[in-house]
């Protein structure tokens, strides 16, 4: 069957990921950044080899119907799974937490911490 595929969408909050990801994991997600075109507007997202072990990495350790789902008919179908996520998302994650550690260390500094 080459040249023909089956494509399937499916959304997962991927933020479990982000927080226990180390920084070596999120250095490699970065060059997987692309852009694409959706009704003559430009959005970026990541895919690639890291951004397909987030998916990987969710439907092991928080397994929800449709990953499990998903991953049956990749297992007896011989299929594989591509991940895309959004840049936005990811940015707006980065940007949370870098505001947490900064507020955390201001109070700590006023508590005396």
């Amino acid at each position: 069957m080459d040249g023909y595929g089956i494509a399937e969408e499916m959304e997962f909050d991927a933020t479990p990921w982000f927080e226990q990801a180390s920084k070596q994991q999120l250095r490699r997600l970065k060059p997987e950044l692309q852009s694409g075109r959706d009704h003559g507007e430009t959005y970026h997202f990541y895919s690639g080899e890291q951004t397909d072990d987030i998916f990987g990495w969710m439907s092991e350790k928080m397994p929800d119907k449709n990953s499990s789902r998903l991953l049956l008919f990749c297992e007896k179908s011989d299929a594989t799974w591509s991940v895309t996520v959004n840049a936005d998302d990811v940015r707006s994650w980065e940007l949370q937490q870098q505001a947490t550690k900064v507020a955390t260390g201001a109070v700590d500094k006023l508590l005396g911490l």
